[in-house]
This record gives C-alpha cells, structure tokens and sequence, in this order.
C-alpha cells in the first residue's frame, strides 16, 4: 500500500476557516481568538477566491471579505516552505503567526525555531514576533506570564468567556519558546 501525506491536516483547517468566516462567527463574536494549524491550511491560499465567491455571491452573507476576517485569526508558521510561509505574511501578517512544531506527530520539526530562524525572507523582528510577542498577545498573556485581562477585549477567550480571571492561577515560570527546542 502507498503510504500519503495526510491532506487532511491542511483541508480540515480550511474548512473550519470558512465555516467561520460564512458562519458568520466573528460578526456574533468580535472578541474571539482562534488559532489554525499548518499555516491555516489551504484556507490562507484560497482567500482571493473566497473574497471573489463573496463579491459575486449574494447567498454568501458577511460583513466584510473573508481575507479581512483572516486578519483578525491566528495561524502557526509551520508551513515546511519558505515560499508559503512568506505568502502568509504577506497575506494575513507576521503579527498574527506564532511558532508551529507539529509535535508529537510525525510531520514535524525536529529544530522548529532553528526552521524559523533560518529562514531569510524574515525580519530579525518578524521572527521575534513569532516566537515571543505574538503567542503573549493571542493568548493575552502579561509581560510576567499571567493571564492578562484587558478592558478594551475581555478575557484570553474573548468577551463572552464564563471563565473567570485569577491572576494567581498561572505562575509557569518558563519562557514561551523554551519547551520548543528539542
């Protein structure tokens, strides 16, 4: 039997992304913060035919253009690519990515930020970014580690978490890319 590439990592991912986005998820729920896996999967890629379905079809009611509410999302690096992990930044921005590893599973990186780093079609600040200010921001984290609350945008889970905030609760005591590194 021929052994296949799971398709399914980056098809599942694209199909949540447009479930959301035609599902009018964020419009409900503007101070959501949702993470997608394998750069977003082919989702990332097909926004232009998205934003076009969304032009030219009235059945598909939203707000604003799928690669609008791609902005607002948050996608790991790990594309395996250079290439496609340039057309994320360039697409959604290197704000909005966060270190990726794939582990435990097999497709993953055995140096995911040596991959990172290594890459020179970023930034020496893009690359920061991803690797620590951008995962403290998605998961609204404080300069010390703790859970952030912020007035402007509620809790780590968005305005209508029940969760509620006990900054004594997290005390890791670990940096955000320190259990990375292999």
């Amino acid at each position: 039997m021929t052994r296949v590439i799971d398709v399914q990592a980056h098809l599942l991912p694209s199909i949540a992304i447009a479930s959301i986005v035609f599902g009018g998820v964020f419009d409900r729920l503007p101070g959501l913060r949702l993470g997608f896996a394998h750069g977003g999967g082919y989702g990332v890629f097909g926004s232009g035919r998205f934003d076009h379905g969304t032009r030219i079809r009235p059945e598909l009611d939203v707000v604003d253009l799928p690669s609008v509410y791609m902005r607002r999302m948050w996608f790991d690096c790990l594309a395996h690519d250079e290439l496609a992990l340039k057309f994320l930044v360039e697409r959604v921005g290197s704000d909005r990515i966060v270190l990726g590893t794939d582990d435990p599973a097999d497709m993953g990186l055995d140096q995911p930020v040596a991959w990172l780093e290594a890459c020179p079609s970023l930034s020496p600040e893009q690359r920061t970014s991803m690797l620590a200010t951008n995962p403290a921001e998605w998961l609204d984290l404080g300069p010390d580690g703790s859970w952030a609350r912020r007035s402007d945008e509620g809790s780590a889970c968005g305005r209508h978490s029940s969760r509620p905030h006990d900054p004594d609760q997290s005390d890791s005591g670990r940096s955000i890319g320190e259990d990375f590194e292999r």
